[in-house]
């Protein structure tokens, strides 16, 4: 089932020569195809030459961090190993990354290697591990959620052929996860299947408004002739106007490169009502300025919106968004979080924080990371006394930066010793 997936494993070598052999061992059984300098032999080509083309030939990255920094390329002044991580990420290989030692470093470079470790704790959700069986456990354990999310992106750029027309700009991401917003879509759907042409879901950050609006493109963009999906990191204005893609499918490009914003928005807008067809545009995190120039979107009869925002906005109904029911909250913990169960336990750690949805996720990816178990977690929320209301430092929603923030919070409440 595994034999089309490619896996780099990039590490120093001498510290980590039994780890090496116990993941190889562990990869081995998931039959996945492995690119490691165990297996390089005699090549053509400088050894930094040869490690860098087997990562643009791997199709996931697993990269092990330890004490040593490497060896050095003289071109570069970086190890080998930094330099195929960063190859990677070049390449936009899903990756896997696991740490020893904390952010402690030995030998030559040390510097260096705790820098990088820094750096992969920031953009990574990393993994600890101590002995070599507990390193293969962990990638034994992860490598299988991974290798299901390449193949669902697979599957999800073979569905896309031949309907890329649909959107005029990027799609949102497609993978997603739901469990008890059923009724929610529903509502959503009937809502604006009717004479409703705007709907702004509304709720706390953090409680899966994002999440929904995807899985309702994800389940309904047939029934709509163009889609357009704009995450709101400023304004809506901005949004509108920093769209690239957006401007290049309505042929605006070169018209409105030097203009100003004030300028090219009315353009924008102009063209998009001038549009045919039943269409469908979502607004995602919408800000303050959403309620001044919202007459100024396109509407009826050919245009629906769909707005997520944490802000209420005057003269607009909302549909609120709750918190989960109970046993949906389970089924959520339960989808990252697999050594074991027990419902009461969950129970005492989530009704506290009210079940709220990305609370749970990372909790139980948090569990996961560090081995937790459910008695251990449960006495440490006890202990630490965490509500909904105390990580006040933190603005909770569904951006890559803010989960990181949220995720060192919780690191720093449940360390994992």
């Amino acid at each position: 089932m595994n034999e089309n997936v490619t896996v780099f494993l990039g590490s120093t070598y001498s510290d980590l020569k039994n780890h090496r052999k116990k993941v190889l061992e562990a990869l081995q059984k998931l039959k996945v195809n492995v690119n490691a300098m165990e297996h390089f032999g005699a090549q053509v080509g400088t050894p930094i030459k040869v490690c860098l083309d087997l990562v643009r030939k791997s199709s996931l990255y697993i990269g092990l961090f330890a004490m040593k920094y490497g060896s050095i390329d003289e071109d570069t002044g970086k190890s080998f190993t930094q330099l195929e991580y960063e190859e990677a990420q070049k390449l936009k290989l899903p990756s896997l990354i696991y740490i020893f030692g904390g952010d402690k470093a030995i030998g030559e470079n040390a510097e260096k290697l705790i820098e990088l470790k820094a750096i992969l704790r920031k953009k990574f959700t990393v993994s600890p591990f101590t002995t070599p069986d507990d390193l293969a456990t962990r990638i034994s354990q992860d490598l299988p959620v991974a290798l299901d999310k390449i193949r669902t992106k697979e599957k999800d750029r073979e569905d896309r052929k031949g309907r890329s027309d649909k959107y005029l700009n990027n799609a949102p991401a497609q993978e997603v996860f739901v469990v008890g917003r059923d009724n929610d879509l529903q509502k959503i759907k009937e809502m604006l299947d009717a004479d409703q042409t705007l709907i702004l879901m509304n709720g706390l950050g953090g409680i899966g408004k994002t999440t929904l609006a995807r899985k309702y493109i994800l389940d309904y963009e047939g029934d709509f002739d163009h889609i357009i999906w704009l995450e709101i990191s400023q304004g809506v204005k901005e949004a509108f106007v920093a769209d690239g893609v957006l401007h290049n499918n309505l042929n605006l490009t070169e018209k409105i490169k030097n203009m100003k914003p004030e300028v090219a928005f009315p353009l924008i807008m102009n063209k998009l009502k001038n549009m045919d067809g039943n269409n469908l545009m979502v607004l995602d995190d919408a800000k303050g300025d959403f309620g001044k120039i919202r007459r100024e979107l396109p509407g009826k009869p050919n245009w629906k919106l769909l707005v997520t925002s944490r802000q209420e906005f005057t003269g607009i109904e909302k549909y609120p968004l709750d918190f989960l029911k109970p046993e949906d909250a389970l089924k959520l913990f339960y989808e990252y979080y697999t050594a074991e169960k027990d419902d009461v336990l969950l129970e005492k750690i989530f009704e506290p924080v009210k079940y709220h949805t990305l609370v749970v996720e990372l909790f139980a990816k948090m569990a996961r990371m560090n081995s937790l178990s459910l008695s251990r977690l449960a006495e440490k929320a006890d202990a630490e006394g965490i509500t909904i209301s105390i990580p006040t430092d933190v603005n909770i929603d569904h951006s890559k930066e803010n989960i990181e923030n949220i995720l060192e919070y919780l690191m720093r409440t449940f360390p994992a010793n």
